[in-house]
């Protein structure tokens, strides 16, 4: 085979894998959200991460006033300039120990179903047992809007300073 043949085959492997890469971009283009869409969700969960990062951190050097800070609804626990970002924290018996909403602290949460008859909390209790960290998808009401929108949920197992364990939460809504 002369030079110019493989430079010929050469050409022809490396077009056609640059257009197999192409393909399912472009086939997703058409489906997903537009960039933009995706820049801000993508930001939106790193804010989670680090939310929830910074809170188990907190928790682990002072659970109690952590906590306290948390159900007070204050910064950086919960965003002031954007009320959809806050944390939340339950037992390892799914009882809400900490939450910017009053009302449901100290609610246990154990087989209480989402607007979509979906079992969430369990599912994220299993995982906090299992992985003690992980991901959950499910569907909530919006500080800032009316009706259920679709959420998920960053969550991991953190041991606080008072020797409890705990799930920390910190969501993010996907609409």
């Amino acid at each position: 085979m002369s030079i110019h043949h493989s430079h010929a085959r050469l050409f022809i492997l490396l077009l056609a894998t640059w257009l197999a890469a192409l393909a399912p971009a472009a086939r997703a283009a058409d489906s997903a959200p537009d960039l933009a869409d995706a820049q801000a969700s993508s930001e939106a969960a790193t804010h989670a991460i680090a939310l929830l990062e910074r809170t188990a951190a907190a928790l682990a050097e002072d659970a109690a006033a952590t906590l306290a800070a948390i159900n007070a609804g204050q910064a950086p626990y919960r965003d002031p300039q954007d009320p959809t970002r806050y944390v939340f924290v339950y037992d390892m018996q799914l009882t809400i120990v900490a939450h910017y909403r009053h009302d449901l602290v100290g609610r246990n949460m154990k087989g209480v179903a989402d607007a979509d008859g979906k079992f969430y909390r369990d599912d994220i209790l299993a995982g906090a047992k299992k992985a003690g960290k992980g991901w959950e998808d499910y569907h909530y009401s919006k500080p800032d809007a009316e009706g259920i929108h679709p959420k998920r949920a960053y969550y991991q197992r953190v041991t606080g300073s008072d020797g409890k364990a705990y799930i920390v939460c910190s969501a993010i809504y996907l609409d």
